[in-house]
């Protein structure tokens, strides 16, 4: 089954602000059932909040607007760190399961796929 990532901008008025902070722009991910709401930096799972690391959420946020495509452990290391760390590549793989534990996907449902010696995708 294919599914879309929907990113949506919206407004929101606050009559009681200056008019230079009437209009608030928040822009939300979502995919199924998990949605980001990148402003605030929320993440929900079938309306449930998520609490994440910084790197975790930096790494979810990646996969989910990039659906689809394999990204190597090192590309993803390269977007939640800094190269200059050091840091393993198989440092990403404890990211991608403290990623899953948060979020606890269903059995057989997780959106974050492995791809065997390579790295991850998220469908």
């Amino acid at each position: 089954m294919s599914r879309a990532v929907r990113v949506t901008a919206m407004e929101d008025h606050a009559p009681n602000l200056p008019s230079d902070a009437d209009a608030q722009l928040q822009c939300m991910v979502q995919y199924g059932h998990l949605s980001v709401d990148l402003a605030k930096r929320l993440v929900r799972y079938r309306s449930r909040s998520v609490h994440l690391r910084p790197a975790e959420y930096s790494l979810l946020v990646f996969l989910i607007t990039n659906p689809g495509v394999v990204f190597s452990r090192e590309q993803l290391l390269a977007i939640v760190s800094d190269p200059r760390r050091g840091l393993d590549p198989r440092t990403i793989d404890v990211y991608v399961g403290r990623l899953r534990k948060a979020i606890r996907f269903p059995k057989g449902r997780d959106m974050i796929r492995t791809h065997k010696n390579y790295g991850y995708l998220f469908e």
